[in-house]
């Protein structure tokens, strides 16, 4: 365990240096796994809805809650 009397000025630039960069890692792994709700919603404009995407499709029994999803975005005015 760290005692009190070593925690300095680089151990703390050290630390948040680590979690920036932890964060920043999380971040961009996120924008490039998950898709952009914005191109998902005008995809589904472009082939009548999502039930029409292949992605959609794919997922079956769960589909209707990803559409539904889908279709409050379209609405709310992407």
């Amino acid at each position: 365990m760290v005692e009190p009397k070593e925690i300095g000025r680089q151990f703390l630039l050290s630390v948040l240096a680590a979690g920036y960069a932890g964060a920043d890692f999380i971040d961009a792994f996120v924008k490039k796994s998950v898709p952009d709700i914005n191109k998902v919603a005008e995809a589904s404009k472009a082939v009548g809805g999502p039930e029409n995407l292949p992605a959609v499709k794919a997922l079956g029994g769960k589909a209707p809650a990803v559409a539904d999803a889908i279709r409050a975005k379209v609405a709310a005015g992407t």
